[in-house]
């Protein structure tokens, strides 16, 4: 039996991004047990039971673009449980396993008052707090668990290994969110008034912009309730500017004007709100079921392990309905070893695999939120707050997944060398190369085949062109518009590709020391960012992944790495440790913001362009997806320790001492071309964290 208890308390004091002021000090508070036990009862039987927990209360975040009114709390972490059972029958091994994680990351409005994020010019003068106005707006209970159970069997026949199990998984997830005074805003300063719909849409804004009538889902949605509002006749005479009887997308944004502050929480002027029209909590879950059968063998002097996975997904929403089940998918796997030498001292080695990227939770609760909390999404016409989208229940589902999604996969391909140097020294290099196909990503139907009427009159170019991003109903699997908000498919020519090259040096412990250097080279392409993830992919044109401008360097990409680390231990148990660690910094885009998302910043209406027989939409501007290299920067960090056996006890107390020479330059620049608050396009916002001391003790019987 073995057992363990540690608290770490760490305190911050946050500065604001833009004034330097102290903003506050926020308290990382964990409590961390582990035990586990095993018995033997027979020498061919293993029974262990293992728990674990990390209940972590966080006061406040640590972020500097984020004002004291927006602070919020948080509580994560979980519980742990895993049982575990072997037998050993003569040339087989059974073994067999249960676990449970309780998980959660539930977060708490420090300001008990709706949130109000005020839209200004990226030329106007403000901070942050002229931003961020109210408080965080909500509380958002968010608990992960996650049932695993696994059985496996092994085989040694001769000169095969011969493995082969299944696995059940059981996702769910439990959220509960409360709007404080039931709404959250988007609001526009009062020297702003009078603004129309274009002149939001496509201005250089702080904030997130969340309105557009000229976005197809967005359009839709709102007259879908005009024309069902008791006051119809009111929006038509306001926006048919023609009186043909039809309000188009373009007579909307011409005529709409953003000048009133009534009922504005902070008497500004109203643009957009969320507004929460029903409470109640709600459960999606997923279900993962999973064979696997591999055989490793050896053939002169090459060895070999041939594999083959199966697995299959299913989805339920809050009414525990079954809302989608993906097809059986099948990977196989290969790896060679050859020892080049045949003395074990060099070897070359090679694998192919392909790993699906099983669809996760999120995408559950996109489709699959019926029940509960219930939010409208709305902008302020005519006096009143009209509904664009409804998120939640059954009236109008957020979204479907189409009949013909399928899930993401990556092929992985790996070549190496590696050879024994001697006295315990080795030296290896690795080529990697992975691609990344089906991705997933939401589509508005209406523009990439028809909507509920059966009209293409959304696409805005000749569906037939040759370079068309027109789907049709064929596409996802229907034969009409379903009628949800969106529907989750498969991304049309969504393509990421990845190329590595690995350098390591190791020198094993011996002689009282060890220590290890490595470079990695990465170099990541493609024209999406999705991953598992719903976004704007589908949703617009301009981000279409076969729309110009689109294939380039991946954000988020560091294209070069290099690590170093050595430890050395005297003899009377004093031991001396540290690493170096250096990268060239992230890519990044040039982005504006939409939905809370960094987005890749589109032309202005003065210079767009034909494309696929598209005249009227904004393109993102050439070379602004992977134009940024964000700050290369690096960290020293060094460890000591001092280890002891007295009597039946040992004793151990070290030090740790991160970032000991205090760099603390930026890791990443501003990317929203408008800025927000005070801060400038390419100026720093995010940094190396401060030179930290960790002190600790241990003792063990």
């Amino acid at each position: 039996f073995f057992g363990s208890y540690r608290r770490t308390e760490r305190e911050s004091d946050v500065t604001s991004l833009d004034t330097l002021e102290v903003l506050r000090s926020v308290k990382n508070t964990q409590n961390q047990g582990f035990a586990k036990g095993t018995w033997a009862p027979t020498s061919s039987d293993t029974f262990t039971a293992t728990f674990l927990n990390d209940p972590t209360e966080i006061t406040g975040t640590d972020d500097r673009d984020i004002t004291n009114a927006r602070d919020r709390s948080q509580e994560q972490g979980g519980n742990r449980y895993a049982l575990s059972y072997s037998r050993l029958f003569g040339p087989a091994l059974f073994e067999a396993s249960y676990n449970v994680h309780n998980g959660e990351v539930s977060q708490f409005s420090a300001i008990r008052e709706a949130s109000n994020t005020v839209l200004f010019r990226s030329t106007d003068d403000r901070t942050l707090v002229d931003e961020q106005l109210g408080g965080f707006g909500q509380d958002l209970i968010n608990e992960r668990d996650v049932k695993m159970a696994t059985a496996s069997i092994q085989w040694n026949m001769g000169r095969h290994i011969i493995k082969a199990g299944g696995e059940m998984q059981w996702n769910e997830n439990f959220r509960n969110t409360e709007f404080l005074e039931s709404a959250t805003y988007t609001s526009l300063p009062t020297h702003l008034a009078g603004l129309c719909g274009p002149e939001v849409s496509s201005g250089s804004f702080s904030g997130s912009i969340g309105f557009d009538p000229l976005n197809t889902s967005v359009f839709e949605g709102l007259m879908d309730t005009i024309n069902a509002s008791p006051d119809r006749a009111s929006y038509y005479a306001a926006f048919d500017a023609n009186g043909n009887g039809t309000i188009t997308a373009e007579e909307l944004a011409a005529n709409l004007t953003f000048n009133s502050t009534a009922g504005n929480p902070n008497g500004l002027v109203n643009y957009d709100r969320t507004f929460q029209s029903a409470l109640g909590p709600q459960e999606t879950s997923s279900e993962g079921l999973s064979f696997f059968v591999q055989d490793s063998f050896s053939l002169n002097r090459f060895t070999f392990n041939v594999g083959l996975r199966a697995e299959q997904w299913k989805h339920f929403a809050t009414t525990g309905e079954d809302i989608f089940t993906f097809d059986w998918e099948f990977a196989p796997r290969l790896s060679a070893v050859y020892d080049v030498m045949g003395d074990g001292s060099q070897k070359a080695f090679a694998y192919w695999g392909r790993y699906y990227d099983p669809i996760r939770n999120n995408m559950t609760n996109f489709a699959g939120t019926l029940t509960g909390s219930v939010l409208e999404e709305q902008t302020f016409i005519n006096g009143d707050w009209v509904t664009f989208r409804t998120r939640g229940g059954q009236t109008q589902q957020d979204a479907f997944f189409a009949p013909t999604t399928q899930t993401p996969y990556t092929d992985h391909l790996t070549l190496g060398y590696e050879i024994d140097l001697g006295r315990n020294m080795s030296f290896g290099a690795t080529y990697t190369n992975r691609r990344t196909r089906d991705i997933l990503e939401d589509y508005d139907l209406s523009l990439y085949a028809v909507d509920t009427t059966g009209s293409t009159a959304a696409y805005p170019g000749p569906i037939d062109h040759p370079d068309s991003l027109w789907l049709g109903l064929d596409y996802f699997g229907y034969s009409e518009n379903p009628g949800s908000n969106f529907v989750i498919a498969t991304l049309a020519g969504g393509e990421r590709d990845y190329q590595g090259i690995d350098l390591v040096f190791r020198k094993r412990y011996s002689d009282n020391w060890q220590a290890l250097v490595s470079y990695t080279y990465n170099n990541a392409e493609g024209n999406t960012n999705s991953d598992s993830n719903a976004d704007f992919q589908g949703d617009v044109l301009y981000l279409d992944p076969r729309a110009p401008g689109q294939y380039s360097k991946q954000p988020g990409n560091i294209p070069h790495l290099f690590k170093a680390a050595a430890s050395y231990t005297l003899p009377i148990g004093l031991e001396f440790g540290g690493t170096y660690r250096w990268n060239s910094g992230t890519i990044a885009s040039r982005t504006e913001l939409r939905s809370g998302r960094n987005l890749p910043i589109r032309l202005p209406l003065a210079e767009t362009f034909e494309f696929a027989g598209i005249t009227t939409e904004r393109w993102i501007t050439p070379g602004s997806v992977g134009a940024l290299q964000n700050p290369s920067w690096g960290q020293v960090d060094l460890r000591a320790q001092y280890r002891r056996e007295v009597a039946q006890a040992n004793f151990e107390v070290f030090v740790d001492m991160f970032n000991v020479l205090n760099n603390q330059n930026s890791i990443r620049d501003q990317d929203l071309v408008a800025g927000t608050g005070g801060i400038g396009f390419g100026e720093a916002i995010r940094f190396v964290g401060p030179r930290r001391l960790f002190l600790g003790a241990r003792v063990s019987f």
